[in-house]
């Protein structure tokens, strides 16, 4: 961590920062504290994947979420630019199937391996509160995204996003 600083003031920092850890005066987030003195040297805590709508963004960002979760990250995912249900796809040739078995593909991801071992892999989604599905995202938060157990099993919770788009345009 202090690798890169003076040789000649490198200890003090070090040990400035075991007395701040080991007096609880800061704490540092799991998967920090389960990763040191291991070979994995990922030390993320959260990694925000931006996701675009074409089928290869959508499986870079299921990859991306695998090995970033198997590395003990913490997942946010930003999947609002998914197309909605019923979208025109190829100048109409196909209709989209819309973001929700997209979001649950990425829910199967998060859960398809634990974060190093420690505990499940948990993601947050957003997507903005004008998508043209918003209304079954919105269900979807007091509803399990499937099957009968409790969300919470399932790691993955979405959020819809706030921007200054209005109060900007009230100005």
């Amino acid at each position: 961590m202090f690798s890169n600083y003076p040789r000649e003031t490198r200890l003090q920092y070090v040990k400035r920062f075991y007395d701040a850890v080991s007096t609880f005066k800061i704490s540092l987030p799991t998967p920090i504290m389960s990763g040191v003195r291991t070979p994995t040297r990922q030390f993320s805590s959260c990694v925000l994947i931006e996701c675009g709508d074409s089928l290869d963004s959508i499986n870079a960002t299921s990859s991306a979420i695998v090995k970033y979760v198997s590395q003990r990250a913490g997942i946010g995912i930003n999947a609002g630019r998914i197309r909605a249900l019923g979208s025109p796809i190829r100048g109409g040739e196909a209709f989209h199937t819309g973001c929700i078995p997209f979001y649950k593909h990425f829910q199967t991801a998060v859960k398809s391996c634990s974060q190093g071992g420690v505990r499940g892999g948990a993601a947050t989604l957003f997507y903005p509160m004008w998508h043209l599905e918003v209304e079954s995202l919105l269900v979807l938060k007091k509803q399990p995204w499937c099957g009968r157990q409790p969300r919470a099993s399932y790691g993955l919770r979405g959020t819809n996003q706030q921007t200054d788009v209005y109060p900007s345009a009230e100005r």
